[in-house]
């Protein structure tokens, strides 16, 4: 065999630089993700089918059980787990390309069935009341309910609601393909009068096309629950939506938007692209330890991504603090004005003064926002011996 240049090293049959066989070794894997269940079959001789319908056998799934798979590929045991009736389940592994060929299985696995619809706005008296509609008969919905033909997609539409007979309103409808709504599915927007009536009326004709047109109201987060099935959103995103409906202050409103906007998803992203080039490094050395794959400084990757964490960490303690806000109890001994003080910091009367001691006797709260967080403040009794 002919000595290599200088900084090269075997690759199968050919020669190539050292840096470069660590991408490589890890491009084989992603090459075959989406046989690797064939491959399996042919490797086990379909052994593999039987001991994984005998672990799911075992487990039992529950809906109130959780299922990590780990180094789950493309999540054939998560899958077997589901359709079992099992709870959550989430899938590790290191190879990107297996997880996206296992999510797409999966997904296929649990087609969109039903069409949902909810009140997307306040309940109550308004003056625009807007009504979604989601799923796969959303359109056949809205031609039934209306008689006319379907709007160009994301094109606003004056459109009379019929029904029995009589004008129900006349509303503004939103048409949007699957692609470009928010949930992944063919949704309807109805901007209806406010009108408790009319509300009211809609959601009856709706759920009176249930059975022609399984159609039914949505459950809680549903809309979302769709989104994130279907991939517009995954579940740091959701969290962030969560966080941003309930945001009260300005320093929690940006940071759950940043956690919606895909901020924090792209943080994650690196530190797993890191994970994974250690992980690669050390897997190709023990695959292929007979062939040299150059000097690798794994253990200076580590400590760096040890440092990031460590850093995001930190960050993270401030968050929370701004995310849950800060509660605070103001305490002493009788009558030395922890209700005075608890007054000025609400700037308005929350508690009762006097010069009598022990004129405060439970517990008094008032939360105020201090730079964007959220404090509340608790007046205690005084503290005697």
């Amino acid at each position: 065999m002919a000595d290599l240049k200088q900084g090269f090293t075997h690759f199968g049959f050919k020669e190539v630089k050292k840096s470069q066989k660590g991408q490589l070794v890890r491009n084989v894997f992603d090459s075959v993700a989406n046989r690797y269940d064939l491959m399996n079959d042919l490797m086990s001789l379909g052994v593999h089918r039987l001991w994984k319908d005998a672990l799911i056998d075992w487990l039992n799934p529950q809906k109130k059980q959780t299922l990590l798979d780990v180094a789950g590929g493309t999540g054939d045991i998560t899958n077997r787990f589901k359709k079992r009736g099992g709870g959550p389940a989430i899938v590790c592994d290191i190879n990107q390309q297996m997880l996206i060929n296992g999510q797409k299985k999966f997904s296929d696995s649990i087609p969109m069935k039903d069409t949902i619809f909810a009140l997307s706005t306040v309940t109550g008296l308004s003056a625009i009341s807007i009504i979604r509609i989601s799923g796969p008969n959303a359109f056949s919905v809205l031609k039934k309910i209306t008689k006319a033909k379907i709007p160009e997609n994301r094109y606003a539409t004056l459109r009379r609601i019929l029904w029995a007979g009589q004008v129900i309103d006349k509303c503004i409808v939103i048409t949007f393909n699957k692609n470009d709504s928010y949930s992944g599915e063919k949704t309807v927007e109805i901007h209806c009068h406010g009108s408790i009536a009319i509300i009211n009326k809609l959601a009856l004709i709706l759920t009176q096309c249930g059975s022609e047109l399984n159609i039914r109201p949505a459950e809680e987060g549903e809309f979302t629950r769709q989104a994130f099935y279907n991939g517009k959103l995954d579940l740091i995103q959701v969290e962030g939506l969560s966080d941003l409906l309930r945001a009260e202050t300005e320093a929690q409103r940006k940071i759950s938007f940043d956690s919606l906007d895909g901020v924090i998803s792209k943080k994650v992203g690196t530190w797993r692209s890191k994970i994974v080039s250690i992980l690669a490094f050390l897997e190709a050395e023990i695959d292929f330890n007979d062939q040299d794959l150059g000097d690798v400084e794994v253990l200076n990757m580590i400590s760096d991504l040890l440092e990031l964490l460590k850093k995001e960490l930190n960050n993270f303690k401030g968050i929370r603090s701004i995310k849950q806000g800060l509660n605070i109890a103001i305490i002493g001994p009788p009558n030395v004005g922890k209700s005075t003080l608890i007054n000025h910091l609400s700037k308005r009367d929350v508690s009762l003064t006097s010069k009598i001691a022990g004129t405060t006797r439970d517990i008094i709260e008032s939360k105020v926002q201090i730079n964007g967080i959220s404090v509340t403040f608790l007046d205690t009794a005084g503290l005697r011996e």
